[in-house]
């Protein structure tokens, strides 16, 4: 036998990428070629741990060399089989979560592969009742602990679907915010943490909020020996959040010039409350 004059992949190397098996062997010649090109374009965009991704239609329009149209038609495919869920993020476009493949509709539901002609916003019985059934999603049986699923609503029907485990919430970019600001090297894993920062954001303060927050507290306490340890996450994401928010730099000073509130007022209050 000859020596192999060819050297077979390194799956270890990073700038791999993993497509489930069930797609290509059943999915990919229902949705198509359009729709397959796309669903390994986000494979390869995903990010490993959470398994969502934001590349834009342009950009899979010129990755695959595929037109805007032909990229809509296929994401439409994929969602109608549940392999893919997407929503619309404020100043990203949309993000895409990959579904894992036991929530994905029966390939047999079709019996002819979806070509550029499909028209994914027909609206045939045939195509209501696929979507429908996409729609439905029973609970996860059985899941492990560790994984994580969200119940979202459309169209007044329930479904489980995996969920990245931020949800939406942009932890890292918070923490790492702070501790550029303060030099210091809190986690975003914290289970406390993570605890403060999603109370907050459930009474809709976001992203440019916690940085306010974190740029008005450095600035009144970070120069200050006695007041440094409280730059922290058990501090300024407590329940004092919006009063940080709003914070004035020397002390709250009301309407007729008097400070109504001390610089350090409400301290002991977050610490009692939240600790």
């Amino acid at each position: 036998m000859k020596e192999k004059e060819f050297e077979i992949r390194d799956i270890r190397k990073k700038e791999q990428f993993v497509v489930d098996d069930a797609y290509l062997n059943g999915h990919a010649k229902i949705c198509g070629i359009y729709a397959t090109g796309v669903y390994i374009a986000l494979c390869r965009h995903a990010d490993i741990s959470h398994q969502t991704c934001f590349p834009s239609i342009p950009l899979l329009s010129r990755k695959l060399n595929i037109s805007r149209r032909q990229v809509i038609r296929a994401l439409q495919v994929l969602e109608d089989f549940n392999i893919i869920r997407r929503e619309k993020t404020d100043g990203k476009g949309n993000r895409y979560w990959l579904i894992d493949k036991k929530h994905w509709k029966s390939a047999s539901v079709s019996q002819s592969p979806v070509t550029d002609k499909h028209r994914c916003h027909t609206d045939t019985g045939a195509h209501r009742s696929l979507t429908d059934a996409c729609q439905t999603l029973e609970p996860v049986p059985g899941r492990h602990p560790k994984d994580s699923h969200i119940r979202i609503q459309n169209k007044g029907k329930d479904k489980y679907i995996p969920s990245p485990p931020q949800e939406g919430i942009p932890y890292e970019e918070i923490i790492s915010y702070l501790n550029l600001k303060i030099g210091s090297s809190y986690k975003h894993q914290r289970p406390k943490t993570r605890q403060l920062i999603k109370a907050r954001w459930e009474e809709e303060f976001r992203l440019p909020d916690f940085k306010k927050v974190i740029d008005n507290m450095t600035a009144s306490w970070g120069k200050e020996p006695n007041m440094q340890n409280y730059l922290r996450p058990e501090t300024l994401f407590s329940n004092k959040f919006e009063s940080y928010l709003n914070w004035r730099i020397g002390g709250n000073i009301g309407n007729d010039g008097a400070n109504k509130r001390g610089k350090y007022d409400g301290i002991g209050e977050v610490l009692t409350s939240e600790e």
